[in-house]
């Protein structure tokens, strides 16, 4: 599970932001969140909002390069660069400086796992992982610089008990692709769950792609899987009696949705209309959504989704973070983490404070990111909405009087 990300240079992020799915130390609304030891807790959800361009999306296109990096740097020539590195681009100090990365997540026993990374364009400056369980903190590797163009990587504390038969990684590959490739113990974990992170949108022509080859694999190789996708469509009002999936090489367009057809005599058979034609935008989503929410619930997995209301009337974005608050539904330990404009999710009866986060963007351009729980003077009863709409919280867009537009413009 994801305990907290920092990215610093990375994107719009200019200075140190920090995103946590650490609970604070209220016990209110118990079902959010997943309970450590007696004192500790980790949250189910995390809800995103900001004005349009405020860098909502670049949290999870941060991490998405991240995770590129992680999947293809060992595949990469020792020249190839860093194509990852998006530093801040609106001041000079910050084109050409390091990019940083820190993620925290909560292992098996509890153990919280921190991984660092500090790269440029060239090379990886900065790495290690350690562990730390209720009395002390390990290090589990670092990386350590004995020439311009090689680095070695030296197994700490924790599993020094290992040896490498290679010691040396190429300056613009991570030293946890390394590692999980030669089958480390507690690395390979580790670089495991940071693969399985899903991060998904339904605007992107090549994300969609993406989604439906893995609803494809995962229909096929699980035919029971289907059922509660057509459960999940069905619950939702989508008026769809199934799904049809002509053959293996077939696109999202070739997608056939079953109806209900009533014939002249009453009685009522199913009928096939193609998804691309026929179905609204929202139902198209829906599928596409569901097959990777119903995977996160069933795997465990964290689900990161850029602009969640999408197409999605607000009752069903409801429901879907209801799905991940359901102790029933998500007894695997799956986090959704959104982006979303839906002011109807910022309840006050449904989430808590330190789910609810705000993405500001400051004079010279760069990105705040805040949570609800740093505010004084409010509580888990607070209407929030409200005082969001009211602008007490900020993290809304700076929009000019509509009785100064074209002003200048000659009559």
């Amino acid at each position: 599970m994801i305990y907290d990300i920092e990215f610093e240079n990375m994107y719009s992020f200019k200075e140190k932001v920090v995103f946590s799915m650490e609970g604070t130390e209220t016990n209110a609304k118990n079902q959010n969140y997943f309970r450590i030891n007696d004192s500790d807790k980790c949250l189910k959800v995390g809800v995103i909002y900001g004005a349009n361009a405020s860098g909502k999306t670049n949290l999870i296109r941060g991490l998405y390069g991240f995770q590129l990096l992680l999947k293809e740097g060992n595949n990469r020539g020792e020249n190839d660069g860093i194509k990852e590195y998006m530093p801040f681009g609106l001041h000079e100090s910050s084109i050409n400086a390091p990019s940083s990365l820190k993620i925290r997540l909560l292992g098996n026993g509890n153990i919280l796992y921190t991984y660092k990374l500090r790269f440029d364009a060239e090379k990886v400056l900065e790495e290690s992982l350690s562990k730390s369980g209720s009395s002390n903190e390990e290090l589990l590797f670092e990386r350590i610089f004995y020439q311009d163009s090689m680095h070695k990587i030296v197994l700490r504390d924790g599993i020094s008990h290992i040896v490498l038969q290679q010691d040396a990684v190429r300056k613009n590959q991570l030293g946890l692709s390394f590692l999980q490739a030669v089958n480390i113990p507690i690395v390979s974990d580790i670089a495991l769950e940071l693969h399985n992170l899903q991060m998904i949108n339904s605007y992107n022509q090549s994300m969609t792609k993406m989604m439906w080859d893995d609803a494809k694999s995962i229909l096929k190789k699980n035919p029971g899987f289907g059922n509660k996708l057509f459960q999940f469509l069905a619950h939702l009002d989508t008026g769809l009696r199934g799904f049809v999936i002509p053959n293996d090489q077939s696109e999202f367009k070739d997608l056939l949705f079953v109806h209900d057809q009533i014939k002249n005599d009453g009685t009522i058979v199913p009928i096939n209309f193609n998804a691309a034609i026929s179905e609204s935008l929202g139902t198209k989503n829906l599928f596409l959504l569901g097959v990777k929410i119903i995977e996160a619930l069933d795997k465990g997995y964290t689900l990161f989704v850029d602009e969640l209301d999408a197409s999605l009337h607000t009752y069903i974005t409801e429901f879907i973070v209801k799905m991940f608050q359901s102790e029933r539904i998500n007894s695997k330990h799956a986090q959704l983490i959104l982006t979303t404009h839906d002011i109807n999710l910022m309840d006050e009866k449904s989430l808590r404070l330190d789910q609810i986060w705000l993405m500001q963007k400051r004079q010279d351009g760069s990105s705040e990111l805040y949570s609800l729980a740093d505010f004084d003077g409010i509580d888990e009863d607070t209407n929030v909405k409200e005082w969001y709409m009211a602008k007490r919280f900020g993290g809304l867009p700076k929009i000019e009087s509509i009785e100064n537009l074209f002003r200048n413009e000659a009559d």
